[in-house]
């Protein structure tokens, strides 16, 4: 028969269960059977003998035994986080900001990519010609051909009989492809300025465990906290400016096909919740840093 133990005296020796019917059952030690300790809530399996249960083994290993945390609550390590949580807003901050480093930061139709893992996008992107890979120096070679281009179309020409040659044209042709690569340029070197600035990433964890030393110990924050929330604002807007260049480049040329893949990134490349969070809560530190906010809790200590 299934049971569960209700309670047990160890300075007597007894107990009682209560069976899965509700029905009770009292027992002594000497007839239990397990090699762990008799422990309330315990599920145990036992044979009936006119009130009293025999023969019992535990089942389940304690798995329906409530846990007591009473303990872990008291301790001073748990206290003094509730105690900092409580009394500085930098603390909550800095370990809400470790927990956006996890969350997504870009959002594709191939996945998500996480503050760890931003840097598989980056490559995949590089790769890709038709993408911002922060190519400036090829669309400036691209350019120098153009004025090249446009200074010899410039020059007077004559052609069969002294004819002058109307070169209008032709000097149409470069303005157009000059203004296309001039938006080609300037997405390129948005995203090479974006992917630069993706390299401060690393410091937004490494700040928020710092931050939460300084917190612990005791020291103060207000620099470190200034140096995080700056960093932190830096990277987020490094994230937009860099999903931009890439959308950006795409389309530059102002042709149909530029056009539709523009349009195409701009709906399958999109900024998550990380970035967003990691913005906010850079802000945030800011704004705790120069006293400007406080913790609402603060007054509640």
């Amino acid at each position: 028969m299934k049971g569960r133990i209700l309670g047990f005296d160890a300075s007597t020796g007894s107990g009682a269960i209560t069976s899965e019917s509700g029905e009770r059952f009292t027992f002594v030690a000497a007839q239990w059977r397990g090699q762990q300790a008799i422990q309330n809530g315990l599920t145990v399996d036992f044979e009936p003998m006119s009130g009293v249960a025999t023969e019992i083994y535990p089942v389940g290993k304690g798995l329906e035994v409530p846990v007591d945390l009473s303990h872990l609550a008291a301790s001073p390590a748990v206290q003094k986080i509730r105690a900092l949580g409580m009394t500085t807003l930098v603390f909550p901050l800095a370990a809400l900001l470790l927990v956006a480093t996890l969350l997504p930061m870009v959002s594709t139709i191939q996945g998500s990519f996480s503050l760890w893992s931003l840097g598989t996008l980056q490559r995949q992107v590089s790769a890709n010609p038709f993408l911002g890979n922060g190519n400036v120096a090829g669309a400036e070679r691209a350019l120098a051909e153009l004025d090249a281009r446009e200074a010899a179309l410039q020059r007077p020409m004559t052609g069969f009989g002294g004819m002058p040659i109307d070169n209008g044209p032709a000097l149409q042709r470069v303005a157009e492809a000059r203004a296309s690569m001039e938006a080609r340029l300037s997405a390129a070197r948005m995203a090479r300025t974006a992917n630069a600035l993706l390299g401060l990433r690393w410091l937004v964890p490494l700040l928020a465990a710092l931050l939460l030393w300084f917190c612990w110990m005791g020291k103060s924050t207000r620099t470190i906290a200034l140096v995080t929330g700056g960093v932190s604002i830096v990277t987020a807007i490094a994230v937009f400016a860099y999903r931009q260049s890439i959308v950006t480049f795409a389309g530059a040329g102002e042709n149909a096909i530029g056009a539709m893949v523009s349009a195409n990134l701009e709906a399958a490349i999109s900024v998550a919740i990380g970035t967003w969070l990691m913005g906010l809560i850079g802000v945030a530190l800011v704004l705790a840093a120069l006293g400007i906010v406080r913790n609402p809790l603060a007054a509640r200590g």
